[in-house]
């Protein structure tokens, strides 16, 4: 009802990525989310959501994949109580992304 403050409906996003025509960067991406919003009274509602994404590199042994191009999690936005980019693996306590969540 609402893009910016939903209070009913549900949401389902698919998106897609590839990269490897041209370059040195070659990889296809996929993210998904689901999102429900339940009105509880006239100006209460829930909201729960779930998101998932895989990378796998192109089939291409001379494409990479670079640490801008990874998945990273922590920060209000996505998992609270976490610093931004706090969740998944680091190298002395920089955040390494991943290659899904």
């Amino acid at each position: 009802d609402n893009p910016i403050f939903p209070t009913e409906g549900t949401l389902f996003r698919l998106t897609h990525e590839f990269a490897g025509l041209g370059g040195n960067v070659g990889f296809f991406k996929s993210e998904a989310e689901v999102q429900i919003n339940v009105p509880l009274s006239e100006d209460i509602s829930v909201q729960g959501s779930l998101q998932a994404g895989l990378m796998r590199p192109a089939n291409d042994q001379s494409k990479t994949l670079t640490i801008s191009d990874r998945f990273f999690l922590g920060g209000p936005l996505n998992i609270r109580g976490f610093d931004l980019r706090g969740v998944g693996p680091q190298s002395q306590g920089n955040a390494l992304g991943g290659t899904n969540f």
